[in-house]
């Protein structure tokens, strides 16, 4: 690995270790059942606007990816742990770039194509639109995922972006009144 190549890693690596990041997670308090219920629907709303089987609000720990709102059916072992390790994660890439994660084919991009959930899951697409906080932290991922190949218009991620919008919204609503 080039010196560049450390570099970005290091910076990355940063972001996931972030400890402001990772305050701002515990400060928003979506551990209960009632948020979960709420963003469980939210979920659900982005299966739906890319008709896709899974839709997810992931938070993006240090080492591990919560599932703070899922719709669609997951691995069991991903149900029974509520999330996964965050370095098999998709999601870890919109905390790490803080932009949009597009992935057409999970199987050929650089990515994920070592990932577990690619190699032994059988997902192929992903769309998730980075959560950031009223003050700047990228916290997690609004998501859907399936298990064929294919490309998302400018206009399906527009929708995503503004329920992703929602979604904030209402995790800072939340936390406000809790």
């Amino acid at each position: 690995m080039s010196n560049a190549e450390i570099s970005v890693a290091d910076s990355e690596d940063e972001a996931l270790h972030d400890p402001e990041r990772l305050q701002e997670i515990a400060r928003l308090d979506l551990f209960s059942d009632d948020v979960q219920r709420i963003l469980d629907k939210q979920a659900e709303k982005a299966s739906d606007v890319l008709d896709l089987p899974i839709g997810l609000v992931s938070l993006v720990l240090d080492e591990a990816q919560y599932l703070a709102g899922q719709h669609g059916t997951l691995p069991e072992w991903v149900e029974e742990a509520g999330g996964s390790p965050v370095e098999w994660s998709y999601c870890q890439y919109a905390v790490k770039d803080e932009e949009d994660v597009i992935i057409e084919d999970s199987t050929v991009d650089e990515r994920t194509k070592e990932s577990p959930f690619t190699k032994e899951e059988g997902l192929r697409c992903y769309a998730g639109i980075p959560l950031e906080t009223s003050r700047g932290h990228v916290i997690g991922s609004f998501c859907a995922a399936g298990d064929e190949e294919r490309s998302f218009d400018e206009e399906e991620l527009e929708a995503m972006r503004e329920l992703a919008d929602e979604t904030m919204e209402i995790i800072e609503r939340h936390a406000e009144t809790s």
